[in-house]
């Protein structure tokens, strides 16, 4: 959730999940997950939506599930891979985010 719908955010959530595709390739999902003033709001909102991830997967009998704190947020890895990363992304004032995101 934003902090506020005031301001020209520093620091957007993103959510990147990874899957593989019916013919075996790759494939990546990203969707914004907020927008907010501090770099500790992002991540603490990053730390309870990887946490949620984890456990939403461990119902899955794919393997085990671990969330690791990385620099920039965390990363959701089930069975040895990465299957969802929320990343901080540090938004310059007059930078735009990414159209593809």
């Amino acid at each position: 959730m934003s902090e506020s719908h005031s301001f020209r955010a520093a620091f957007i959530l993103l959510q990147i999940d990874f899957e593989v595709g019916p013919d075996g390739s790759p494939i990546r999902h990203a969707a914004p997950r907020g927008a907010f003033l501090s770099v500790e709001g992002a991540l603490d909102q990053a730390c309870r939506l990887a946490t949620e991830e984890a456990q939403r997967r461990e119902e899955d009998p794919a393997g085990p599930v671990d969330v690791v704190d990385t620099e920039w947020g965390y990363d959701v890895l089930q069975d040895g891979l990465m299957v969802a990363r929320l990343w901080v992304y540090d938004v310059a004032a007059d930078q735009p985010l990414p159209a593809e995101w």
